[in-house]
């Protein structure tokens, strides 16, 4: 790998750079590709880190990628000569914080776990980190939490150095490099030693915190997503804000919130088992009064009405009970202002084709839905055909 383009190799902190332009040609696509003599801008997804943001004298880079042994930056206009170089240092620094956390994290999951990194992907959002073993408790985490923050605090100097390859191997590294002639490496004193292209703070101290915010089975190993620096502390803000929300919702210490939400949460089970149970019972009376009051045709009672502001699923629960009795046949069109259904049902003893009314009225009212020949529902948004509807229910079924 050449490292003679990558300026940030040598300086992460540099955020502005003069330098001159090699070649500037004009892609498929009408965009500039340029190279240039030495570059602060990382390209993207280079060893799992996003690109730098900025400006190559004024004009955005739009893109930055590697080609081969050549950093391309994608213009939308020609540039020429020398040019002064701009990056968004807020979005770099962020990016070191993230990297020189996993490098930290992974570390103290090798030390303590022996599980390997495998993976690694840092993104605007978040940064995941795959490792080769799974089962890790909330204590194990816990632990490498408490070993990562302990690097931070000790302020360490982390170092970095060009080797050739079977230097670099001598130097004692944490996980196999890729078999390149010259190698980067990336030393944090006596805890870690890996080889990494990526950009780094100068001091762990620099990084603030690592915080594991989850941690999941993945293939056959664990998933654990992160966050470092300005990016866990605006976490922890909102994250404190929510649960001052619920403790003041709750009236109740921030301490004891899970404890008050677990109690809550139990209470509304049993409160919503109640309220099935009286619902189930106002169900069954309201399916007596359509019984009561059906009307008796060719010795085939029909209980056909519109019903307004109704639950389909209480509907469903009454046609299932009227037509537990013999010769019965149900259908109702429900009005609930922004929607409209219609349920029809018939006991097991009648044999009307009750799909092919079905299909005429949910037509009507472009309603989606299914069923069978004995019970069929369906749900649409033409309520104001819902008169309709009901008129051709009653014309099918001969009342």
């Amino acid at each position: 790998m050449s490292f003679k383009q990558k300026a940030f190799l040598d300086n992460s902190y540099l955020d502005n750079y003069k330098t001159n332009v090699i070649s500037c040609t004009l892609n498929n696509e009408n965009m500039y590709e340029v190279i240039l003599e030495k570059t602060i801008f990382y390209p993207h997804l280079s060893g799992g880190q996003p690109k730098d943001d900025g400006t190559i004298s004024g004009i955005e880079v739009l893109n930055v990628y590697e080609q081969e042994d050549n950093i391309i930056h994608v213009l939308s206009e020609e540039v020429s000569d020398e040019v002064d170089l701009h990056i968004n240092f807020e979005k770099r620094f962020d990016h070191m914080q993230q990297h020189s956390g996993q490098h930290i994290l992974s570390c103290a999951f090798s030390n303590l776990y022996n599980a390997k990194t495998i993976g690694f992907h840092l993104s605007g959002d978040y940064t995941t980190i795959d490792l080769d073993a799974a089962n890790f408790s909330t204590d194990m985490i816990k632990k490498v939490e408490v070993y990562s923050n302990k690097i931070i605090y000790d302020n360490i100097k982390i170092e970095t150095e060009i080797l050739s390859h079977d230097d670099a191997i001598k130097t004692g590294l944490r996980k196999k490099p890729v078999d390149d002639e010259t190698i980067r490496i990336v030393k944090i004193a006596d805890k870690d030693n890996v080889a990494c292209c990526g950009t780094h703070v100068n001091y762990t101290g620099e990084i603030g915190i690592v915080k594991i915010i989850k941690f999941e089975k993945y293939k056959s190993g664990t998933r654990v997503e992160f966050l470092c620096g300005k990016r866990a502390l605006l976490d922890y803000i909102n994250k404190n804000n929510d649960i001052q929300t619920l403790s003041n919702s709750f009236s109740c210490h921030t301490s004891i919130v899970a404890e008050n939400i677990e109690k809550y949460k139990q209470d509304n089970g049993l409160l919503i088992k109640k309220i099935s149970t009286l619902q189930d019972k106002i169900n069954e009376f309201e399916a007596k009064s359509f019984i009561d009051n059906a009307i008796c045709f060719k010795d085939i009672n029909y209980s056909l009405c519109i019903i307004k502001d109704r639950d389909i699923k209480d509907l469903r629960f009454i046609v299932s009970k009227i037509i537990e009795n013999d010769n019965f046949v149900c259908g109702y069109v429900i009005d609930n202002s922004d929607s409209c259904s219609i349920i029809i049902g018939q006991s097991s003893n009648l044999n009307l084709d009750i799909k092919d009314v079905y299909s005429k009225c949910s037509e009507i009212l472009e309603a989606k839905g299914g069923g069978n020949n004995k019970i069929i529902q369906g749900t649409g948004k033409r309520v104001d055909r819902v008169n309709e509807c009901f008129n051709k229910l009653n014309s099918c079924l001969n009342m």
